[in-house]
């Protein structure tokens, strides 16, 4: 598979800047290097994190719309809508990603083929392909 810093630098750069370095803190990182091994496996738990709360977010939202052609009065429905929101946060929060993280990478997802390859890359890890 090769160095994946190596053949997306985009990638290495765009969790710098998310702030995902999540092994130790900025003031430890002083003066050292991060060996590209561990920035490589910082982005495939990252971007594995991410797909395990995307893959979870998806069945809530998939159970929402069933929630809203079911129900036809408007509480109902505003009801499995704040339901759904309180849910996709704690996934989100279950798997340690930020709202702004989560948006900011389906955003690099939907527009970058680089990023696209990578999520289908952890996509399949996730799902044990």
């Amino acid at each position: 598979m090769g160095n994946r810093l190596a053949r997306r630098p985009a990638l290495a750069i765009a969790f710098a800047l998310l702030g995902t370095a999540f092994l130790t803190s900025p003031q430890d990182l002083q003066g050292q290097e991060v060996p590209a091994e561990t920035a490589v496996q910082v982005e495939d738990e990252r971007l594995d994190s991410f797909v395990r709360a995307h893959l979870e977010i998806n069945e809530i939202r998939d159970q929402l719309h069933e929630d809203i052609a079911r129900w036809h009065e408007d509480h109902r429905r505003e009801e499995s809508r704040q339901e759904a929101d309180e849910r996709i946060q704690a996934a989100l929060e279950g798997h340690g990603v930020t709202s702004a993280e989560y948006e900011e990478l389906i955003h690099l997802v939907s527009f970058d083929q680089e990023w696209r390859e990578a999520f289908e890359e952890a996509l399949t890890r996730v799902q044990g392909g």
